[in-house]
């Protein structure tokens, strides 16, 4: 739906709920998104996560608000419970246990798609949020 309704808190939300939850397969939540719009992204000083710490920005944000902590994502980042990979980054990867959230689904092109749909491991899943308008 638009912009500012909540998805991808509540994509977050669920998604770290089951992750968190020792009774649950899920051992990790894998955020996806395209990055594509920017293909000046090479250019920008620093290294990958310096690159792409703008598209991280709202999932802090989001876990900033769920465990009011301004560190939450870091920790939960840290402890191996999440993490950020642009499209193009997930090539030759297959998640296991894993909830993988693809966010802004509608700017995904088709060999984008198809790229992170045959990523889905054993005991895996996915949610795709994005605005189909």
């Amino acid at each position: 739906d638009h912009a500012g309704t909540g998805k991808t808190f509540l994509a977050m939300y669920m998604a770290l709920e089951q992750v968190l939850d020792k009774e649950t397969p899920y051992e990790q939540l894998l955020i996806v998104r395209s990055i594509v719009p920017t293909k000046e992204i090479g250019f920008l000083p620093g290294d990958i996560e310096e690159k792409i710490a703008v598209y991280v920005a709202p999932y802090r944000s989001c876990a900033s608000e769920m465990f009011y902590d301004k560190g939450a994502y870091d920790k939960l980042k840290h402890n191996g419970y999440v993490d950020f990979k642009p499209t193009s980054f997930i090539r030759g990867e297959t998640y296991h246990n894993t909830i993988i959230l693809v966010d802004e689904m509608q700017n995904l092109n088709f060999h984008e798609l198809d790229s992170i749909i045959t990523r889905v491991g054993q005991d895996s899943k996915m949610i795709f949020c994005g605005d189909f308008w």
